[in-house]
């Protein structure tokens, strides 16, 4: 389908427009191969890729672009012919025009391949007869394309144990720093799946909730975009089925999950209620063992999601549109809580997103005025950095050295700044689509495509790496010690992982979503796509 397209809009001979994609498969008897005449140049067609590897799991086809470019025409009619005698390609393909004389052509590779290495080479083949036989090929055909296929296990459970140098991912970003930082070595070649938990989801889009994971569960809520109904999951990690599920609140909002103490802590607010309460489930049962009243919104405000809660032990961090409050998990006790004052009646100069908390300090973002510095213990105000902007502060991502990194969101624009906490001072700024990530030493950043690696402090560009084309947006980032997973989305839904030594990309995973890293070495990605949880052995 692709060449006779091709070759018509290169000004040929045309022919009666007909195509073939021919395999074994569906009870097709193989194709013999055509007879390449001798000393025939085929140059005047390249095929881009020359020759491909792929890789996937059972039952979850990939796609392969493949770009065809002529410079000649063809005075005499032809039939065209996409063969592969395997059976490892499926018949169907799509294309692409680019001009006249180019086209992209996606190929499938075929979704009934067993687990295991399948080799094959898919032939072009152009002719005056029919392209099953071509006893009479037009000069040049057939042109040659090598395919490699391997296709992994869909499920491999080995045992795993928990890694004592690892934490539990208990908030937004993994931990209390929100540095989605996990110390830990990963060979790309060590990655497989260990399960794909298929969720059954209407709600038409979920936004973009961040995972939990603690004593081998995962926690993350879903949304029903008709009724605004959020629900809260527990799955278990050795097995990927679900422990339990509960409805956390109707016609509402809810945030993601944090988890600490045995529980499952998460903000939720009802179209009813007037500021929301602080819900924390036992992550055994699912069972709510207790509900705090948080602080009214003011009467203009509608609901509103946020990030996760932050826990600190037996304390559990939350920030609102009226304030940022320290609570006790164990009694619910309020311990302190510091009120936004609204530069106007008409708005709060704070957004709601989640405090960060190291080393007894909190940092919360403010809109215009960078972030606010607060003791843990006592909530009082020690410091506030220089104004940044205008636009919306968000999350403060913290280095473990005095530095804080806050993405900011003005008109559509999105970039990043970094603060001298201790001198109250703006360091540098960067452009970025999604959070940063950082092991104190280097900051890693995506921006339309492109990671950039910078240094901690002075912002300088260490190294630039520009991901496959079509990737634009990014769901997140996530950072090992080898390794960094990039989720992206937009044109194209895909998780890489770079290898940080070599500045390459040495793994890719057909799908993207949300990312964590629990204390069992598991890689999760919650997709949006299709909506699933896919779960990764890393060693």
């Amino acid at each position: 389908m692709l060449l006779a397209l091709v070759l018509a809009g290169c000004g040929g001979g045309g022919g009666d427009g007909s195509a073939s994609s021919n395999s074994p498969q569906g009870g097709n008897s193989p194709v013999p191969a055509p007879i390449t005449p001798v000393g025939a140049d085929n140059s005047w067609l390249q095929l881009t890729p020359s020759s491909a590897e792929l890789s996937h799991y059972e039952g979850e086809p990939v796609t392969l672009t493949v770009n065809a470019k002529s410079t000649k025409t063809i005075a005499q009619a032809f039939n065209v012919g996409i063969v592969d005698a395997a059976g490892v390609v499926d018949a169907k393909v799509s294309l692409t025009q680019l001009s006249p004389y180019e086209y992209n052509v996606q190929l499938s590779t075929a979704k009934t391949l067993k687990a295991g290495t399948h080799q094959t080479t898919v032939e072009v083949r152009l002719c005056e007869d029919d392209p099953l036989v071509c006893a009479r090929p037009i000069s040049g055909s057939p042109w040659k394309l090598p395919l490699k296929v391997v296709v992994k296990p869909l499920v491999s459970l080995a045992p795993v144990d928990k890694m004592a140098h690892l934490g539990a991912w208990t908030t937004f970003q993994g931990n209390t720093r929100h540095s989605g930082y996990v110390p830990l070595s990963v060979n790309p070649v060590d990655i497989s799946r260990r399960w794909n938990l298929q969720l059954s989801n209407p709600q038409g889009g979920v936004g973009l909730p961040s995972i939990a994971v603690e004593n081998g569960q995962v926690f993350f809520t879903t949304r029903e975009a008709l009724n605004s109904r959020f629900t809260l999951h527990a799955i278990d990690e050795s097995t990927g089925k679900q422990s339990w599920s509960t409805q956390v609140v109707t016609q509402g909002v809810a945030d993601s999950p944090a988890v600490a103490q045995g529980l499952v802590v998460l903000r939720a607010e009802s179209q009813t209620e007037t500021g929301g309460s602080l819900m924390a489930y036992d992550q055994k049962t699912g069972a709510l063992v207790r509900k705090i009243g948080l602080p009214p919104r003011p009467h203009f405000m509608s609901p509103s999601m946020t990030a996760a809660p932050t826990p600190v032990g037996d304390t559990v961090f939350v920030s609102s549109a009226t304030g940022m409050a320290s609570y006790n998990l164990t009694s619910g006790a309020l311990q302190w809580k510091q009120d936004w004052e609204a530069s106007q009646p008409s708005q709060t100069p704070y957004e709601s997103w989640t405090p960060s908390v190291d080393g007894g300090t909190v940092y919360v973002g403010k809109a215009g005025e960078g972030i606010g510095v607060f003791d843990a213990a006592s909530g009082a105000k020690t410091g506030w950095p220089a104004k940044g902007s205008d636009g919306t502060e968000a999350v403060p991502v913290l280095s473990g050295s005095g530095i804080a990194y806050v993405m900011n969101h003005r008109n559509s624009m999105q970039g990043m700044r970094a603060y001298d906490v201790a001198n109250n001072a703006l360091l540098w700024s960067a452009g970025t689509d999604t959070a940063p990530v950082t092991n104190g030493k280097i900051v890693y950043l995506h921006l339309a495509g492109t990671v950039e690696a910078r240094d901690a402090r002075t912002g300088a560009v260490l190294w630039t790496l520009r991901i496959p084309s079509g990737t634009y947006a990014s769901n997140g980032l996530l950072l090992t010690d080898t390794l960094l997973f990039v989720s992206s989305s937009y044109l194209e839904n895909k998780t890489f992982a770079i290898d940080l030594a070599k500045r390459s990309v040495v793994w890719t995973h057909p799908q993207s979503g949300t990312l964590a890293i629990s204390d069992r070495g598991l890689l999760y990605i919650l997709t949006h796509q299709e909506f699933s949880l896919q779960a990764f052995n890393l060693r």
